[in-house]
């Protein structure tokens, strides 16, 4: 599958880095997709040609689960902040804990339940305490913190019963992680606000947590209708989108007119242009799209995994089927034949006495999740959940091994 080139690619365009994991065990590249009731979903995270030269590991990352009762699809995309040489850590614990979160949430009211303001607080919070553990110094504030590792969030909730109206969905963005819908008529609408826009001189420069905004967080609200689309986008992507008027804008419009297949559509956000060296990310909820127009997807009823695709430290929740219309009655069925009688079993032999049990082995601490506060946060600033301990990213930042063969011991 080739390289999809905007312009002149530039010769970052060619650039392979070695392996990713070799350096992190953050993977070059993951994707998800799959259907949930009438919501088709692509998700796709790609380290750029920036990181790949440098050999420093992805810090873009995207979760996605569902509400308990399964009446709320939601979609938390990160971008960790290059500056921060753990931000990749920020990223992954941010979409995993927050999507967790958000989703607990959400079941017991919907999205007028979420408190944007804690969860945000909680969050900045989390990272704060990860940070503080990963430098070691227990008397790190959050710019501090920030040094070490910081991101961008955006959250997206998606309603997921039937419905012909369009479906009121809520987003919310910290920094230039950007969510946008692509309208019926091919234009793309931007929900949290474009980039530079109106600005003199451009800036890389943004706000992102453990740091907190400066006011409190409102959710936009917009409806999106049936064949329209929503995407979460880091700036990798959004910055290439622009206004949505350019060549990069047109030429999505056009490929995410429908859902591609989950391979096409990771080339996709993979694609080559001069200067756009970022990080990419993009997550894309489609609406009762055209079933017949999915090429290459598969028909499952559910998401394929609810994180990216590393493994998790927990077991993931059995998550509930989406709401559907009620069945027609089905026709009844002929009565079956009778069935052979099943021939008398041997008798069992005596089983032997039972060896004395061995005395049960000491308890060993489960490998600790993102702490989550049961009180709210002061929005001052972020807190430490009291007796927290910091997000353990075991399966992916292992302690360094010798091989067999190395003579180290």
């Amino acid at each position: 599958m080739s390289t999809i080139i905007f312009g002149d690619a530039g010769g970052a365009a060619a650039v392979e880095g070695m392996p990713s994991m070799l350096g992190s065990q953050q993977p070059d590249t993951v994707m998800d997709a799959g259907e949930y009731g009438p919501l088709t979903v692509r998700g796709a995270s790609v380290r750029g040609a920036s990181h790949r030269y440098e050999g420093s590991p992805r810090q873009d990352d995207f979760c996605m689960s569902v509400s308990p009762d399964g009446h709320w699809f939601v979609v938390v995309v990160a971008d960790g902040v290059s500056s921060g040489p753990r931000s990749h850590i920020a990223s992954r614990l941010v979409v995993r804990s927050g999507v967790r979160m958000v989703a607990d949430l959400l079941g017991s009211g919907g999205p007028d339940a979420v408190p944007w303001d804690e969860v945000i607080g909680r969050l900045a919070g989390q990272i704060l305490l990860q940070a503080r553990r990963d430098a070691g110094d227990d008397s790190l504030d959050a710019r501090g913190a920030a040094r070490v590792m910081a991101t961008t969030l955006a959250i997206a909730i998606v309603p997921t019963a039937p419905s012909d109206l369009p479906r009121p969905c809520t987003v919310m963005a910290v920094g230039d992680t950007s969510v946008w819908v692509r309208r019926g008529d091919g234009g793309w609408e931007n929900l949290t606000g474009v980039k530079n826009e109106g600005e003199a001189v451009s800036s890389s420069a943004t706000l992102a947590l453990p740091l907190l905004p400066p006011n409190p967080v409102a959710p936009v609200l917009t409806g999106v209708g049936s064949g329209e689309s929503l995407f979460v986008l880091t700036d990798g992507v959004g910055d290439a989108l622009g206004n949505g008027q350019g060549e990069v804008g047109q030429a999505l419009s056009a490929l995410w007119a429908t859902p591609p297949s989950r391979h096409e559509f990771t080339s996709q956000v993979d694609f080559a242009r001069r200067s756009h060296t970022d990080d990419r990310t993009a997550v894309g909820v489609w609406i009762d799209p055209p079933r017949a127009d999915i090429a290459g997807s598969v028909t499952t009823g559910s998401v394929t995994s609810v994180t990216s695709a590393l493994p998790v430290t927990s077991a993931l929740p059995t998550y509930p089927a989406p709401p559907t219309a009620a069945a027609p009655p089905s026709a009844p069925l002929k009565p079956s034949s009778p069935a052979l009688p099943d021939a008398p079993a041997p008798p069992d032999a005596p089983a032997p006495p039972d060896a004395p049990a061995p005395p049960d082995p000491p308890p060993v601490p489960s490998p600790a999740e993102s702490p989550v506060a049961p009180d709210p946060i002061p929005a001052a600033g972020p807190s430490i959940v009291p007796g927290a301990q910091p997000w353990e990213p075991t399966p992916w930042e292992p302690p360094a091994w010798n091989p067999p063969g190395s003579g180290n011991v």
